[in-house]
């Protein structure tokens, strides 16, 4: 069985508790689907690159059973999963860190040693829950850590130096929630207005506002008027001037457009 997070989200309210961090479905499903297998078969499971394959196990699956592996002493599946992570972590940096960056090795190197810190430190200091972001999403989560050692790095050569524009989109998971956190959000018609209150939504608002002003205008307001707006798609034809049948059609090619270069660990 899953074991549940406990990480909030920062309230809309003062005095209120924020919502609690939720995993995608199918994490869940997988965190109870692995647990009741032997170790051998894990394994296997865990030497699955490819994201097509069904064997395929979620990053975020993986650092749940990290983590539960250490709160059970259980060094075997710690050690197995923990390896499979960085194997991914580390052919996501070679993907990510382009060598023409000051010192790209050593960005590569300082993004895993903060990955295993964190990992290292669950359960303890002042955020014991922090790894909860990590089980939420990974992969937003270890490129905030990768730009922060690319930034750190790029500092360090020379203080003038800007860092280079990060052009990964967010999952299509990623997407789903934060349109629905940004819903009620003050918004504008053409996206210029998009806020989220907290940090994390901050940052999935950033990369959907910027992805949203490269699209064509037609699908952009497709998919503002319906995901972010909330409109069905006979409203937001009607309030286009043009059929449902076109906005879903809009909205379908927008969100495939918004897919096309996600990141993957």
């Amino acid at each position: 069985m899953a074991i549940p997070l406990t990480k909030r989200k920062k309230p809309d309210k003062a005095g209120e508790l924020g919502e609690l961090y939720v995993r995608m479905p199918h994490v869940d499903c997988q965190i109870d689907e692995v647990t009741k297998i032997e170790l051998d078969e894990l394994k296997k499971r865990l030497d699955v690159f490819d994201r097509k394959e069904l064997a395929y196990l979620a990053s975020e699956t993986l650092v749940h059973l990290i983590r539960k592996a250490r709160r059970q002493n259980d060094r075997p599946v710690l050690d197995a999963a923990v390896k499979s992570l960085f194997r991914r972590c580390e052919a996501n940096l070679l993907r990510t860190v382009d060598n023409s960056l000051p010192n790209a090795d050593k960005i590569r190197e300082d993004a895993l040693a903060e990955l295993g810190k964190r990992l290292a430190r669950d359960g303890t200091g002042k955020v014991p829950d922090r790894l909860d972001l990590f089980e939420w999403r990974f992969n937003m989560q270890f490129r905030s850590l990768r730009i922060d050692a690319i930034r750190r790095e790029t500092t360090a050569v020379n203080r003038n130096a800007s860092l280079p524009t990060d052009v990964t989109a967010v999952d299509v998971a990623d997407l789903e929630a934060a349109f629905e956190k940004v819903a009620s959000c003050q918004t504008t018609a053409d996206a210029n207005g998009i806020y989220a209150p907290s940090p994390e939504d901050q940052m999935i608002a950033r990369d959907i506002y910027r992805q949203l002003n490269a699209l064509p205008k037609d699908e952009r307001n497709a998919l503002i008027q319906t995901k972010i707006i909330g409109l069905t798609e006979e409203e937001a034809g009607s309030k286009l001037g043009v059929s449902s049948r076109t906005i879903r059609t809009r909205k379908k090619n927008a969100i495939a457009r918004l897919k096309s270069p996600k990141e993957s660990t």
